[in-house]
């Protein structure tokens, strides 16, 4: 299928599941009156709708995924921070990389496992085992391994001693034993694993984005996630580095919302004082 079709049936598929099938549409309009409750109830429903037309677009960009050629993500993608991305990524200890469902993390984390280092990302399992399949090939391509969730832990040190890129999507709720952060307002319960194994290894962990400029042009940057403080892997230092990366995305997703996933439950689970 052409490239320039690619914009067009997004924009048909996110006006099918958002204004037809209404898939989870009153949990991002939640989600949305919670993080912007400024903004007018039109303006929360355009950055719906956009946010499901740009998801579209992704689950058809990965689809053509296995299709491109590394020459072509250099020209689709412009590095924001190249002094930052050579610092951190010409390391020899590895790197732990922080990102979330914004943007697009596919390209990106493919961009640099083909451009600087091989990556190891760490998933779920996919119910569905021809999908899962279908990842793991696609990111077998672009110098990538899936390290599934259970016994993740061990096996992301020893990318990491391999001098290897390890990937985490970090947004999602993680239950009631999840760290809750601020973000967009309210305490979110958010996975600790990144910040745990920062603490437990000693290597860098940088916050990482992806945000769509056009079709098929997209600005790529790292952020390093600051922390001064002991290397001990303390709930109260997991809180500290889970918080300052959370921080970081919300300024993102306040200049972007229509690139943030907002179809997911993200303050489904409470803080026991709630």
């Amino acid at each position: 299928m052409p490239d320039s079709w690619l914009p067009y049936l997004a924009r048909g598929m996110g006006r099918l599941l958002f204004g037809v099938l209404r898939v989870r549409r009153d949990v991002a309009l939640t989600n949305l009156a919670q993080a912007f409750p400024e903004k007018t109830e039109e303006e929360r429903e355009k950055i719906a709708f956009n946010s499901y037309c740009h998801f579209a677009g992704l689950i058809f960009e990965f689809m053509k995924q296995s299709r491109r050629r590394p020459e072509q993500l250099e020209k689709m993608i412009t590095i924001e921070t190249p002094e930052a991305v050579e610092k951190y990524l010409s390391d020899e200890r590895g790197i732990i990389l922080v990102a979330a469902h914004f943007g697009n993390w596919e390209l990106g984390i493919a961009r640099l496992a083909t451009g600087w280092k091989p990556a190891s990302v760490v998933q779920k399992r996919q119910r569905n085992r021809k999908i899962d399949d279908r990842m793991a090939r696609v990111r077998k391509q672009w110098n990538m391994e899936i390290i599934y969730s259970r016994g993740a832990v061990n096996r992301a040190r020893q990318a990491l001693r391999q001098n290897r890129i390890v990937g985490m999507l970090a947004d999602q709720d993680a239950g009631r034993r999840g760290i809750f952060v601020p973000f967009l307002n309210r305490l979110a319960s958010t996975p600790g694993g990144a910040a745990a194994l920062h603490l437990r290894s000693g290597v860098p962990i940088v916050f990482a984005y992806t945000i769509q400029e056009g079709n098929f042009k997209y600005r790529l940057g790292i952020v390093p996630i600051a922390y001064n403080g002991e290397c001990r892997p303390t709930r109260e230092n997991v809180t500290r580095i889970t918080a300052e990366f959370t921080k970081i995305l919300e300024s993102f997703v306040r200049k972007y919302p229509e690139q943030y996933f907002w179809m997911h439950r993200r303050w489904k689970s409470r803080p026991s004082q709630e």
